[in-house]
């Protein structure tokens, strides 16, 4: 029986519930934005490898964003209790982190991009490799969290991230 992995063309689906469109600024790097809990694993019936993340933000039109850094982070469950780290949920919603160290011990920095002082630049994350953040392995239930510190907030429109899954087919 033969095995291969797949990641088929076309295959994005945009990571819905995750309000991010006029994300606030916040100078710490410890307020943000939180996606809904995603399971993994349940995407296409178990048999995901990994899943590629990639995204866009864009700056505000007006008044003019100084120049800053947006950061994207994926926060694994701690157990299947389920326990999540730092007061993360499951749900969409504004999260406040206790502090830089807790937030990079837990979780995952797989985005980090410097922002101009320019209006409207869109800012592009490419395709990254989730399992590669976790020593090759997909942990089955994960949250994003984003932040930025712009001094404005991001554009009110499309602002979006997105996953891939690359799977194993049996044939």
């Amino acid at each position: 029986m033969a095995s291969n992995i797949v990641q088929p063309n076309s295959s994005s689906t945009i990571i819905t519930a995750f309000t991010i469109n006029s994300l606030a600024s916040d100078s710490t790097g410890l307020v943000g934005q939180q996606s809904d809990e995603i399971d993994l694993l349940a995407l296409n019936s178990g048999n995901v490898l990994d899943v590629l993340i990639s995204g866009l933000i864009k700056t505000i039109h007006t008044p003019t964003p100084t120049a800053g850094t947006a950061s994207l982070y994926a926060i694994p469950r701690i157990d299947d209790t389920p326990t999540r780290p730092d007061a993360f949920g499951a749900s969409d919603a504004a999260r406040t982190c206790a502090s830089i160290a807790r937030l990079q011990s837990y979780g995952r920095q797989l985005w980090s991009i410097a922002t101009p002082a320019t209006v409207d630049i869109p800012l592009e994350m490419g395709k990254v490799s989730l399992a590669s953040f976790f020593g090759g392995f997909l942990p089955r239930y994960m949250t994003f969290f984003l932040t930025q510190n712009t001094a404005q907030a991001l554009n009110s429109s499309g602002n979006a991230f997105y996953m891939t899954p690359v799977w194993r087919t049996v044939g």
